[in-house]
Formats: structure tokens, sequence, C-alpha cells
């Protein structure tokens, strides 16, 4: 009889233990619908790189898909007042797009999706005014690694379609368009919550 006792609270405790560890798992495996993060552009480590600011949304009718929005902080400068090189530089822009994304392992993601672009240049010194207008269509590809639940890091490249229009202080409209295929690699490190 006591051994009966004994075998049933030894089982007890197993299931109990067992119950406790999969709320454990589920807990840790919750949705994290949103992502912010800073992305790094030209991973090169020499010198002050170009930065985004990345906020990415999980769309609620799918798991493997986000929008993403990207504030594009790419340069603000000035320079030496008393040289010859005296003047000031400012860039800002901003994307927007859709991300899939394809698990390859538990660690590893495939990511794809087009994206938006728009930014604005300006470059003064006391004898040149030039502003520049840039519109992109692009398409992201890249990987994603799960550190954690709560944070990842993404290597992605985009190549895009483009339109870039100058103009200066006597209103000289320059228009190009292109095809940027060398896209420089971004690493992103990115919040999850």
């Amino acid at each position: 009889m006591k051994t009966k006792i004994t075998i049933a609270w030894m089982f007890t405790a197993l299931l109990i233990a067992s119950n406790s560890s999969q709320a454990q798992e589920q807990k840790t495996q919750e949705r994290r619908p949103h992502e912010i993060g800073l992305r790094f552009n030209g991973v090169n480590f020499s010198g002050w790189n170009n930065f985004d600011v990345v906020f990415k949304k999980q769309k609620e009718s799918s798991e493997n898909r986000y929008n993403r929005y990207r504030l594009i902080l790419l340069n603000i400068s000035s320079g030496d007042v008393t040289s010859a090189n005296q003047g000031s530089a400012f860039s800002i822009g901003a994307a927007i797009g859709s991300e899939k994304r394809k698990s390859i392992n538990d660690k590893f993601k495939f990511i794809h999706g087009p994206e938006f672009q728009f930014s604005y240049n300006d470059r003064s010194t006391p004898t040149v005014i030039s502003r520049h207008l840039n519109a992109s269509i692009g398409y992201v590809v890249g990987s994603q690694y799960d550190i954690n639940n709560n944070f990842c890091l993404t290597l992605e490249i985009i190549p895009s379609i483009y339109n870039a229009s100058s103009f200066g202080k006597k209103e000289i409209l320059v228009s190009t368009f292109g095809f940027n295929w060398n896209s420089q690699a971004a690493l992103s490190f990115m919040y999850k919550f």
C-alpha cells in the first residue's frame, strides 16, 4: 500500500513538472509581433557608417509576413568655416516595404520582399547649392539569425531601380535612372517585443 501511494505521488509530481515545463516552453515561444533596431549600411568597420532606424510589424494575417519601415539617417555634416571647404550637407530619407520570412532551421530565416525608398540630400557651400531627390524600388534579400527570444541579427542587401534628380541655384534639373545591383550589405541589430 505504501508503495502504491509513493508511486502515485511520484506520478503526480512528474505530471505537474511536465505541465509547468510545457507552460514555460509556450511562454518562451510567445508571439512577438514588433521589432525595432538599428541597421548599419556598408559593413566595413572603418570610420562612421550610415545607419537607419528600422521598425517591423508582423501582419495579423500571417506569422511570416512583416511590414517594414525605415527612417534613413544618411549624413549631417558641417565644414570648417575658416577653410575653403566651408559648407554643410544634410541627407534624410524613408523606406516602406513588406518582408516575407522562410525558416531554414530554428534560428535562421531567409528574408525577402519589396521596398520603396525616398530620400532628400542638400549640400551647400558659399559658391554652390545642390539638392537631390531620390526614389527607388528595391527588393530586400537576406537572412535573419535569432539570438534569443528578444534579439536577432539581420544581414541584407537591397538591389533596386532608382531615379535621382538634381537641381541647384539656377534650377537646372538633371535626372538619371538606373539599376543599383551593387547594394552594400547592411547589418541590423533588432529587439523583438
